[in-house]
């Protein structure tokens, strides 16, 4: 992603004091529990991340029709936020469960911590994976909500750490990410006219 100063202006707008941690929890839809678009106790979260933390949620546009907000003192709720692109710039942690955005974001070099509590019933009775995530996740795995606030600051902490997963998952999945890819897709127009 360029650094043009959109990091900073969408971070001023939202209101986030500079040196704060921004953590972005961004979970997908369930198909049995529409109704939901978070699956966790985001202020309790909020709440054990600490001083120097800020926890945005941002619900599956699927889930956010039903009218569901999250914005307290210690949550902001930044799903009717028109721009997706820029809460994964602002974020400096990804929380997500099965949600796409773990590829977007992992071009960042960010870290990502999953929150899976449902794994199973969510691979065989939902809308079901590609890959057995938990071999293959460039972050912690967490399925206990108890256990989420240590991952998260865990992965902060050790942002700078390189994991040879987080390599490969980005030689997998991001590879293309390289900020040429509009001239690439030029070229291959240019190519067919």
């Amino acid at each position: 992603m360029a650094d043009d100063g959109m990091r900073d202006r969408v971070r001023a707008a939202l209101g986030i004091p500079a040196g704060t941690v921004c953590v972005l929890y961004a979970p997908t839809f369930r198909e049995a529990d529409q109704g939901r678009s978070v699956f966790c106790d985001v202020e309790a979260l909020a709440r054990r991340l600490g001083p120097g933390y800020r926890l945005l949620v941002r619900g599956h546009s699927a889930a956010s029709k039903f009218g569901t907000h999250h914005g307290t003192s210690r949550v902001l709720d930044v799903s009717s936020y028109p721009e997706s692109s820029h809460m994964l710039a602002v974020a400096d942690v990804l929380i997500t469960d099965y949600s796409s955005v773990m590829f977007d974001f992992t071009a960042t070099r960010r870290p990502v911590v999953f929150f899976t509590p449902d794994m199973d019933a969510y691979a065989q009775d939902g809308r079901g994976v590609y890959f057995d995530l938990a071999a293959h996740a460039p972050g912690p795995v967490v399925s206990a909500e108890d256990r989420l606030p240590a991952a998260v600051r865990r992965a902060w902490e050790g942002r700078a750490d390189t994991s040879t997963r987080y390599a490969a998952w980005r030689t997998r999945f991001n590879h293309l990410d390289d900020g040429a890819a509009t001239a690439r897709l030029a070229g291959i127009v240019r190519e067919w006219l």
